[in-house]
């Protein structure tokens, strides 16, 4: 892919980025996730129940970690089956994504400072509220204990599945758009488990989204071209150069004979 593709492609994040801090800023969040708080009991009701935390949340965490064990595994088994070597750059682009989306969304977790609403006083923890904006702006005016709740570590697996959308985009499937839907019905499933459990914002998870995005985006601009394409490539190239080198024996033969 050219320059101008990826950047038309990365358009997508500033927007997205865009759309977290509306929701930070005109409290969205908050009305989000009021939703799910019992402000007489003040406790998340969802919280703590076996389909929010064990099959939602541990489930869904599960399932991608299986899948990011099962690319590993098909990688390493091509160097053995011949039927599978064609697919190795997909299984390792598969990997990489997910390593790196989850990896990333991590370590901007450890350092963003940000709270889940869990911990805030407005839910019954000890904490007040603070923007990202507010955050960056003020770094040292912390409260106490930083938090470790921004972007949304949770949805970040199922967003890093953004790769099997660009894998059918490379092989010009006509079902690309309905792998986006499934991607992205995955990412707001898995979010909003965490809604639930009062564990994060939306603005957290749609954060991770363009994480996610960024990262498969780049990651498949870095790639070859698809083996179809570049079979064609390969073969109007050689078509080209046996049409020089038929020329210049032409030519040199006509001179020979002058």
């Amino acid at each position: 892919m050219n320059q101008a593709g990826l950047l038309r492609r990365l358009m997508l994040v500033p927007a997205l980025l865009a759309l977290a801090l509306w929701f930070q800023e005109s409290h969205w969040d908050w009305l989000v996730v009021d939703s799910f708080y019992d402000a007489v009991e003040s406790r998340f009701p969802l919280r703590g129940l076996w389909w929010t935390d064990r099959l939602l949340h541990d489930g869904g965490a599960l399932l991608v970690v299986l899948t990011a064990v099962a690319a590993l595994a098909g990688l390493l088994y091509t160097v053995r089956s011949p039927r599978l070597q064609p697919y190795r750059g997909d299984l390792a682009y598969v990997l990489l994504c997910i390593a790196l989306t989850t990896g990333l969304v991590a370590l901007l977790k450890r350092y963003s400072g940000i709270h889940c609403p869990v911990d805030l006083a407005r839910y019954g923890g000890r904490f007040h509220y603070e923007a990202l904006v507010d955050r960056l702006l003020r770094p040292l005016a912390g409260q106490g204990r930083p938090g470790s709740c921004f972007p949304g570590g949770h949805s970040s697996g199922a967003l890093s599945m953004l790769a099997l959308y660009f894998l059918a985009l490379r092989r010009s499937s006509p079902h690309a758009d309905r792998v986006l839907i499934a991607v992205a019905g995955s990412g707001l499933v898995f979010g909003l488990t965490q809604w639930m459990r009062g564990s994060h914002f939306p603005s957290h998870d749609i954060s991770s989204a363009a994480v996610a995005w960024s990262v498969c985006a780049v990651l498949d601009a870095l790639r070859r071209p698809p083996i179809e394409r570049q079979a064609q490539h390969d073969a109007r190239t050689g078509v080209v150069v046996f049409d020089l080198a038929a020329a210049v024996v032409q030519q040199r033969h006509r001179t020979d004979q002058g």
